[in-house]
């Protein structure tokens, strides 16, 4: 039985807050309003009841503030405690509690704006959502030991709820606002948790990347300052035998006149000659020039290769694509593509080189419909990433099949606007 609630709305433009999260808010002219329209509702209802008012704390529902559509989803929290920051402004400890759809607007006491919310229910958590958990807890935990939270770690492990160990992400640092909301606007626990690993093992990978530059960084840093005490010992050396200089500068200059260079380039590098010849051979910036003439002399400047960057090239060498919508690129044609141009992933932006892409579904998802004529319409709210799987996805199965689909542009970008593209 569907559990539909009447709360009042708290927006937050600067966190977004998941299920089983604590937080501190701070009470703003709106955000007292919001706290006590709820603590009103819970006094009235805990007189009705002959519950002692003292013990009604009441309910709100915490939404996150979004500048390009409404919010779908929220979630309903508890009010912990009120009293004042260290500061002294006015302040309250929230505990949220469950997802929920928001509904329409309704009446209610006070200036607080009030909503019908739609409780998502619990459902029974499938074997493939268990896998999945234990797979994102040892990237948590991977995580963490990187940064030695040792404590957060005894947390993490004693999750053995699938769903409560994905909503945790709230408190992930290295999580975007975007990809939060994304969380808490996925019910299902399965799709959250695939969400999680992948940006999850995302941010792993930069932070090898990372630590390998810093590794690479000091080991060249510790390398020129062992090549500088050689070079100084080596020209100490040959004063003491009173050996003659080796081949220098003049040789430098040599190869680059010769060299087959651009012209920025070869009046660079005839500069740096200059710069060698005017330099002691004991002065550490010597070996740097040297260095940069070595690798300028090195690189194949006359060498020119051709990249192939379209999809369908992608196809023919058999390596994966990657469609972005936005700019000149719409839903239409990712919809119309000819089999041999389709993109192995797609993306809302830029931002999917950084995260895993949308994978088209083998058949056409139940969240979207196509009519008779080829019209598109969506038969229930999902979420974004999903909407845009399933439209992608119907649409390639009704061409592949010879069945009609509209080329009217207004269906198109209807179908946009609901994307929030």
């Amino acid at each position: 039985m569907t559990d539909i609630r009447r709360l009042p709305v708290l927006s937050l433009s600067d966190v977004v807050v998941l299920p089983g999260m604590v937080v501190p808010i701070e009470l703003d002219e709106a955000a007292q309003a919001a706290l006590d329209a709820a603590q009103s509702a819970a006094q009235a209802a805990a007189q009705a009841s002959d519950v002692p008012s003292g013990k009604a704390t009441g309910d709100l529902l915490l939404v996150p503030r979004l500048s390009d559509r409404y919010a779908t989803y929220g979630v309903v929290a508890a009010i912990e405690q009120v009293g004042r920051l260290a500061g002294g402004a006015p302040a309250a400890v929230l505990r949220a509690t469950r997802r929920a759809r928001i509904g329409t607007g309704v009446s209610g006491p006070g200036a607080a704006l009030w909503v019908q919310a739609e409780l998502v229910d619990d459902v029974p958590v499938p074997e493939r959502a268990k896998e999945l958990a234990a797979e994102y807890k040892s990237l948590v935990i991977a995580n963490l030991q990187k940064r030695d939270a040792w404590q957060v770690i005894d947390t993490v492990e004693k999750m053995t709820d699938p769903s409560v160990l994905a909503d945790s992400a709230g408190w992930a640092q290295y999580l975007t606002a975007e990809q939060k909301r994304q969380i808490l606007e996925t019910p299902d626990v399965v799709e959250r948790l695939e969400l999680l690993i992948g940006w999850t093992r995302a941010h792993l990978n930069e932070m090898d990347v990372a630590e390998k530059i810093r590794d690479d960084v000091r080991e060249g840093m510790e390398k020129s300052q062992r090549e500088f005490l050689l070079r100084q010992q080596l020209a100490a050396i040959r004063k003491e035998l009173g050996d003659g200089e080796p081949e220098g500068a003049e040789d430098y200059r040599s190869r680059v006149e010769h060299a087959d260079l651009p012209d920025k380039v070869r009046e660079s590098a005839l500069r740096e000659v200059g710069r060698l010849e005017r330099s002691s051979d004991q002065s550490p910036e010597s070996g740097w020039i040297r260095t940069w003439l070595d690798t300028v002399l090195e690189l194949p400047w006359s060498v020119r290769t051709t990249d192939a960057t379209d999809i369908v090239g992608a196809r023919s060498a058999g390596v994966d694509s990657l469609f972005v919508l936005g700019g000149a690129s719409s839903l239409r044609d990712l919809a119309f593509a000819e089999d041999d141009a389709r993109p192995t992933y797609f993306a809302f932006d830029l931002s999917g080189l950084l995260q895993p892409g949308l994978h088209r579904r083998h058949e056409p998802d139940e969240a979207v419909v196509i009519s008779p004529e080829g019209v598109l319409s969506v038969r229930r709210p999902v979420a974004r990433h999903r909407l845009l799987r399933a439209v992608v996805s119907a649409a390639w199965h009704a061409r592949d099949h010879e069945r009609p689909l509209t080329t009217d542009p207004a269906a198109w970008t209807a179908l946009e606007h609901r994307l929030g593209l």
